[in-house]
């Protein structure tokens, strides 16, 4: 199970980069998905209004898996973010400054889709990066 998990995240990274990710949103999060991020995101509706939401501050993410270790039913995916701000992020306005951010994302697979997730980033030194000068 934990490979499946591994591939799934590995997919989502590459639907949300070439924007096909609300056709496989169904395939990737469980109906009963829960973000532990924000629960207003949960479920798959939920997932695709999350990667709307950040498509539009930063329409060229790029997702680069530094390490992946899975266990059981869990997978655990350190990988870094690389994007240019070109809308608002967080109270922040679009800057168009670059910005690159590691998260820590342990999530759960249930009957072959993801049921749970938890992330960890550095919210501070996003908002630092989104509005550096010069």
């Amino acid at each position: 199970m934990s490979e499946h998990g591994k591939a799934l995240m590995q997919r989502w990274f590459a639907v949300v980069a070439d924007g096909t990710f609300r056709e496989a949103a169904p395939e990737i999060w469980h109906p009963k998905f829960d973000y532990r991020v924000d629960p207003d995101y949960s479920g798959v509706d939920g997932m695709v209004a999350w990667a709307e939401f950040v498509t539009s501050a930063f329409p060229d993410q790029r997702h680069s898996i530094v390490t992946q270790v899975g266990e059981g039913d869990w997978v655990c995916t350190l990988f870094e973010v690389t994007a240019t701000q070109r809308g608002e992020f967080l109270g922040v306005p679009a800057s168009g400054n670059k910005i690159m951010i590691p998260v820590l994302s342990l999530a759960r697979v249930q009957d072959g889709k993801f049921i749970e997730e938890w992330e960890l980033f550095d919210g501070e030194e996003l908002r630092r990066q989104m509005t550096k000068e010069g």
